[in-house]
């Protein structure tokens, strides 16, 4: 059987057409995906709007000089940000769970197939410039577990209508904060040009002061602890350990691996934890249930 799939991305028409498909399969897509009058395969570039904690993929131009630095330091972000997810079947759904010994989550993949997890209960904080973000005022800041509050977008997330396989980027939840703030230039300029960070000398004491000027001790202590972000000459982003066509090694993210039960409407798996403080691997159980 040969089945012929077209999508839309503003005037431009895409067709895949598909053989030997089987029949309880393509029942499930239709019966999942909903009424939708057209049918959309891929990611849509949806900016905060349509995607929670997904900002808009940085295009701010540097300095000329520093391209060739600036294309390096955006290659794995970009090549993250660009994979699309396969997750057709999912799209338009609603997922509420919890990690085991963890925080409640909320997993949404949206018609387009843009997908987020959220973690903790809402309302979620909001990133502002130069404020501290997620992490508790006045406690260190480590990368240890996933950030209570934070919101991970899901690029290259599969779904094979058994499993559903993703990876969580560990320092993700902080894209849009990234993307307030200003990129800095090394002050020491050699022995290397087009070097950028959020900070490169700081002083925590009252006040707190990052390169000469004063800052929020929150927002420094996340900058230089922490450190969630990579910075090009033009704009900040989150600093990225893994993309969809890299081999994933313990270290790179958070690796999710869940199981689907059509009759219960569940996903029950596990979640390998991002412990970089540890040696070996942490899973712990997650289970999410459908709630629209």
């Amino acid at each position: 059987m040969t089945l012929v799939i077209e999508a839309r991305n503003g005037g431009v028409k895409s067709r895949w057409r598909l053989w030997a498909i089987q029949h309880t399969r393509i029942m499930m897509v239709l019966g999942l995906t909903g009424c939708e009058s057209e049918l959309t395969v891929g990611r849509a570039a949806g900016g905060a709007a349509a995607c929670p904690g997904c900002d808009t993929m940085p295009t701010e131009r540097g300095d000329a000089e520093c391209d060739g630095k600036d294309r390096s330091e955006l290659t794995l972000y970009e090549s993250w940000r660009s994979a699309p997810n396969d997750l057709l079947a999912l799209a338009g759904t609603r997922w509420e769970g919890y990690i085991e010994t963890g925080p409640d989550v909320v997993l949404t993949v949206q018609g387009d197939q843009s997908a987020y997890l959220e973690v903790g209960l809402p309302p979620h904080p909001s990133p502002e410039k130069d404020e501290g973000y997620l992490c508790a005022s006045g406690e260190p800041c480590k990368g240890i577990d996933l950030f209570d509050g934070g919101i991970y977008p899901i690029h290259g997330g599969r779904f094979d209508s058994r499993r559903l396989q993703l990876v969580l980027n560990p320092y993700s939840a902080f894209d849009a904060w990234c993307q307030l703030q200003q990129p800095k230039l090394r002050p020491d300029v050699v022995p290397e040009l087009c070097q950028y960070d959020l900070v490169w000398t700081s002083t925590f004491d009252s006040p707190c002061i990052a390169d000469g000027r004063e800052v929020s001790c929150h927002w420094l202590e996340i900058a230089r602890s922490l450190a969630p972000c990579a910075c090009t000459s033009g704009a900040c982003f989150s600093r990225t350990e893994w993309a969809p066509e890299e081999s994933w090694d313990y270290g790179d993210g958070f690796r999710v691996d869940l199981a689907f039960d059509a009759d219960e409407q569940t996903l029950v798996g596990s979640i390998l934890s991002y412990l970089p403080c540890c040696a070996g691997e942490v899973f712990r159980a997650l289970r999410l249930w459908r709630t629209n």
